[in-house]
């Protein structure tokens, strides 16, 4: 499996390298170049993410923002040319 990851420290972390190694012969990281969000997919969903809940009403609280979160997130599981066109970007293409 190949997995493409952003710089965030995390993905560096000792447990996480430890985890790999032991795993050398399943997984394989590919950083991308650190401060290229437009190359991260994750971040195309993160823009629909705000702009849709930013749309509405302001939220007053984490369960408010939780229920909001995941009521958008199942509507954009059965829009799947929704998703995909989160991969029509030339720079993620090479995620689709």
């Amino acid at each position: 499996m190949f997995l493409i990851v952003d710089n965030l420290r995390v993905h560096h972390a000792k447990r996480v390298r430890w985890w790999v190694k032991k795993h050398n012969s399943e997984i394989e990281l590919f950083y991308l170049p650190a401060f290229t969000p437009e190359r991260n997919s994750d971040e195309y969903l993160n823009h629909d993410v705000k702009i849709t809940l930013g749309s509405k009403p302001a939220i007053r609280n984490q369960n408010e923002l939780m229920a909001r979160l995941r009521g958008h997130m199942k509507s954009i599981q059965k829009k799947p040319g929704k998703i995909a066109n989160f991969f029509q970007h030339k720079l993620v293409r090479y995620a689709a």
